[in-house]
């Protein structure tokens, strides 16, 4: 049976050492056969914090400017927490963004159209 998601899981724990300060460690990375894009997944096991939505949108970023071809669609970044605070993601770079998701340990969606489209 075919994934609903045709991913392919590419790694786990994938460094990401372009920075002079140090190296930085993606939990997982997808790449979507069909939409043509990176999906990154970041797992925190506790509440939201606005230094995960820095993480996640550098980890975006990085990825756009220095792994995605010409041909990939932009890369996505999904939080998954344990915890979320709705007015931190109003006023975080979530909001509006087309790129970053964040969801609850139980799978909702709290900030992004992306979630609606999952099955």
């Amino acid at each position: 049976m075919p994934n609903s998601w045709d991913s392919v899981k590419t790694a786990n724990m994938t460094r990401v050492s372009y920075t002079d300060t140090g190296d930085f460690y993606i939990d997982l990375v997808f790449y979507n056969i069909k939409l043509k894009r990176y999906v990154l997944l970041e797992l925190k096991t506790h509440s939201l914090t606005h230094a995960d939505v820095g993480q996640l949108d550098m980890y975006v970023r990085m990825y756009d400017d220095l792994v995605k071809d010409d041909s990939d669609n932009p890369t996505i970044g999904i939080l998954l927490c344990t915890e979320t605070d709705k007015v931190m993601a109003k006023y975080s770079v979530l909001n509006g963004s087309e790129q970053l998701f964040l969801f609850s340990a139980m799978g909702h969606p709290i900030l992004g159209g992306f979630g609606d489209n999952i099955e």
